[in-house]
């Protein structure tokens, strides 16, 4: 969603930098097939949460977090998210609540919070112009060209 955002907002495709661990090992093919698919530009998705294909990134970059502040810094980020969702009943109930009251967690466009069983009802009556995994199947040989 961020990239999305980013992409709607300067139409560059940025370079982006995933921490060094094995998801992003595991996935970071995938996701090149992804940005680079032969298909014309198209938005796909429900809601708010539409997001266009190929992916709108630039290059695609692993990286140790020990050696890049950005990484750092989301790792932070998240990790105080984590924190600040995490049920408590114990001495750090006042931690999570000055956590949660930062201008940072209260300036948040972007659904990053796990989803409740409301929200993920209400989704499920939304339609999409495009569903994202009827596109993907459509445009697979796209995706994989290597493997046809």
């Amino acid at each position: 969603m961020s990239i999305q955002e980013w992409y709607e907002r300067t139409r560059e495709k940025d370079t982006v930098l995933f921490d060094s661990s094995e998801p992003f090992y595991a996935n970071k093919e995938f996701m090149e097939h992804l940005r680079d698919m032969d298909v014309p530009e198209t938005v796909v998705g429900y809601g708010k949460d539409k997001h266009v294909y190929p992916l709108p990134v630039g290059n695609m970059e692993i990286v140790k977090s020990h050696e890049a502040f950005g990484i750092q810094l989301a790792d932070v980020f998240a990790s105080a998210l984590c924190f600040a969702l995490t049920p408590r009943e114990d001495k750090f109930v006042k931690y999570q609540d000055k956590i949660k009251s930062l201008p940072i967690f209260q300036n948040i466009k972007l659904n990053i919070a796990p989803s409740t069983n409301d929200f993920i009802e209400e989704r499920m009556k939304e339609t999409a112009e495009i569903d994202p995994l009827d596109f993907l199947c459509e445009h697979s040989d796209e995706i994989t060209p290597e493997q046809n």
